[in-house]
C-alpha cells in the first residue's frame, strides 16, 4: 500500500467522513455513538445492541499523534496514481472481514 497524503484520524473518519457508518451500511446497519473517550460505544440504531467497543488491548504505547504519507515519489518515479479512495478502502475492508467471518462460521458449523 502506498501512503496517501490525506491524513485520516480514525475517530474523525467515523464522525466527519462517516466511513464507519459506510462500512455498517454495507450490511444494512446504522450506527450511532454513545459516551466519550475510551467508554464510547457504537450502537446499532435498530436493535440498540452495542456493536463497537474500544478494547485497550489494542492501544499501542508508541502511537504517534498524526501520520501523513507522501506518495509523490511513487507518482514521479513510477507514474503511480491512487485508484482507491479512503471510503472505498473502508468498504473493501469491511466486505473482506465479513467474508472471513462467514467462512469461519461455516467451518465451525461443519465441525459441530
Amino acid at each position: 500500500m502506498v501512503a496517501q497524503t490525506v491524513p485520516h484520524l480514525i475517530k474523525a473518519s467515523f464522525e466527519e467522513l462517516a466511513d464507519f457508518k459506510v462500512a455498517f451500511a454495507e450490511f444494512g446497519r446504522s450506527i450511532e455513538w454513545r459516551g466519550n473517550g475510551v467508554d464510547e460505544t457504537g450502537v446499532d440504531k435498530k436493535s440498540g445492541k452495542t456493536v463497537v467497543r474500544i478494547d485497550p488491548i489494542y492501544f499501542r504505547p508508541t502511537e504517534v499523534d498524526l501520520l501523513v504519507g507522501d506518495a509523490s515519489k511513487a507518482r514521479q518515479k513510477l507514474g503511480w496514481q491512487a485508484k482507491t479512495g479512503f471510503k472505498e478502502l473502508v468498504r473493501l475492508m469491511a466486505e473482506s472481514d465479513m467474508e472471513l467471518a462467514r467462512r469461519e462460521m461455516r467451518a465451525v458449523a461443519s465441525i459441530s
